[in-house]
Parts: C-alpha cells; sequence; structure tokens
C-alpha cells in the first residue's frame, strides 16, 4: 500500500520532465535564435563601441653610488609621482590624464652584503606599469618618464662623482705632502751619526714625528683607495627592460564578454519559454 503513492510520483516526475524537455524542443528555434542574437550584439557592441585599453611596463636599475636617486625605497615613490611624470609628458607634448593606472613595484627586495641579506637600501630593481587607451601613446609616455628619470639620475650623480673626484686629488696631494716630510724626515734622522743625550731625545721625538707621519700616510691612502673603488664601481641608472611597442591590449575581452551573453541569453531564453507556459496553463 505504500509502494504505490511513491511510484505515482516517480512516474508524475518522469512525465514532467518529458514534458520540459518537449517545451525547450518545441522552442529551439527560439532559444538558439535569441543566444545568437545576444552573441552578435554582444560582440559588435564590443568590437566597436567600448573603448580598448592597453597595459605596457619596464624594468629599471637604479645607480649603486648611494645617494637620493638610488634610494630604491624613494625612487619606487618619485617614478610614479606626478612630480616626474607630468613634467615628462609635457615635454614631449603629451596629455598626462591620457595615461593613468600608474603603478610601481620594487623587483629585488634583497642584496648580499657584509651584514648578511639586506633590503636592497641602494641601487634597487624597480618595474613601472602603465595603463592607456591609446597603444602608442603610452608606449611614447613610458619611454618620456624613464628618460626624464634617467636625466636626473645621471646629473645628480655626475656632480657627486665629481665631488669625489675632487677629494681624491685632496687626498692624493696630502699623500704627496706626507711623502715629502717622511723623506726630509729620514734624511735628518741619516745625518744624526753621533748618539749623544741631547741627540737621543731629538732622535726619539723624530722616531715619535716619523710614526705618526706613517700612522697619517696610512690613514689617507685607506681614504684614498675606498674613494677611488667607490668611483670605479659606480653604476648608473640603466634600463634593464624597455617598454614594448606592441602593447598588451586588457580590455574589452571580447570573448568573455560574447560568452556572458551567451550564458545569460540562454538562461532568459528558457525562463521565457517556462514562463508563457505558466500562463497558459493559469
Amino acid at each position: 500500500m505504500e509502494k504505490e503513492p511513491q511510484s505515482n510520483y516517480y512516474d508524475e516526475y518522469e512525465i514532467d520532465l518529458r514534458e520540459y524537455i518537449l517545451l525547450l524542443w518545441d522552442n529551439k528555434f527560439f532559444i538558439v535564435g535569441l543566444t545568437v542574437l545576444a552573441v552578435l550584439i554582444s560582440y559588435i557592441y564590443t568590437t566597436n563601441f567600448v573603448e580598448s585599453k592597453y597595459q605596457n611596463s619596464l624594468t629599471v636599475q637604479l645607480a649603486n653610488t648611494e645617494g637620493l636617486y638610488s634610494e630604491t625605497e624613494a625612487m619606487n615613490e618619485l617614478l610614479k609621482s606626478d612630480e616626474l611624470i607630468t613634467p615628462a609628458l609635457e615635454n614631449n607634448n603629451l596629455n598626462a590624464g591620457e595615461i593613468y593606472n600608474i603603478n610601481t613595484e620594487i623587483v629585488s627586495r634583497l642584496e648580499l652584503t657584509e651584514q648578511g641579506m639586506q633590503g636592497a637600501v641602494y641601487g634597487g630593481i624597480i618595474s613601472l606599469t602603465a595603463e592607456s587607451s591609446d597603444r602608442e601613446k603610452l608606449y611614447r609616455a613610458l619611454n618620456a618618464v624613464v628618460e626624464e628619470f634617467e636625466k636626473r639620475s645621471n646629473n645628480y650623480f655626475d656632480e657627486i662623482l665629481a665631488e669625489k673626484q675632487k677629494d681624491l686629488s685632496t687626498i692624493k696631494a696630502e699623500i704627496d705632502n706626507l711623502n715629502q716630510e717622511i723623506e726630509k724626515t729620514n734624511q735628518i734622522l741619516n745625518n744624526l751619526e753621533d748618539v749623544s743625550i741631547d741627540r737621543a731625545f731629538i732622535i726619539a721625538n723624530i722616531n715619535d714625528k716619523l710614526n705618526t707621519l706613517s700612522k697619517t700616510k696610512r690613514e689617507y691612502l685607506s681614504d684614498y683607495r675606498k674613494l677611488k673603488r667607490e668611483i670605479n664601481d659606480h653604476r648608473e641608472f640603466r634600463v634593464l627592460n624597455s617598454p614594448s611597442k606592441s602593447a598588451n591590449k586588457i580590455a574589452p575581452n571580447t570573448k568573455l564578454n560574447v560568452a556572458i551573453a551567451a550564458v545569460l541569453a540562454l538562461m532568459l531564453s528558457v525562463f521565457i519559454v517556462f514562463f508563457k507556459e505558466f500562463m497558459k496553463e493559469e
């Protein structure tokens, strides 16, 4: 007695499901037509009326000498600031408003130093990304920004290197003077042949002076070598990856828009079919 209602339930379910399938099959042209129409409208609208957006990027490495334009964190902010971008674009007849979503990212976070792995305080690698609706202008804009930054960086470090070169010449002159003083002191010691109490005191004083001169010379030589190494090891700002002339198109995504339109149209058409059938039954 209890199995019959359950059997009837499944029978009704099978009948209803068959009716639904037949209903959809009877309206197949409407469903397919509406879906195809939505796909065509979406494709035409996306390709002809939606503004295209392009993305391009570059990667640069800051100068390695200690200074303002080699500070990684500070320059990461400067590269995307209006202070740099606005004059760079204006000097190249570009409108700053046409370039947007400008972002920078520090690529190199660690460097090996005498103290171990530390943050890349100086000479870090930075990537810059920007978007625009014009591929050519975006390419020109990124080149303009990097050229403006390179000019400022090189001018800044040219002054620093010039000052270091002056300091190097000054230290070299001091070392030459010390060499002359040491040579004169050695000559005085060599001329003191007879050793007496008075001369022994003089010789001791001269030896002390000679030791002082030699110590000072060693310190100057250490500073000279360090400064010379800093000048020779200087690496200027450089572009590691230039912006590409064929920027990536990031919008609109035609395939995605068409797929979404097809799914929505299919769901809408099925809903309309069932709604019409429901209204008939009512």
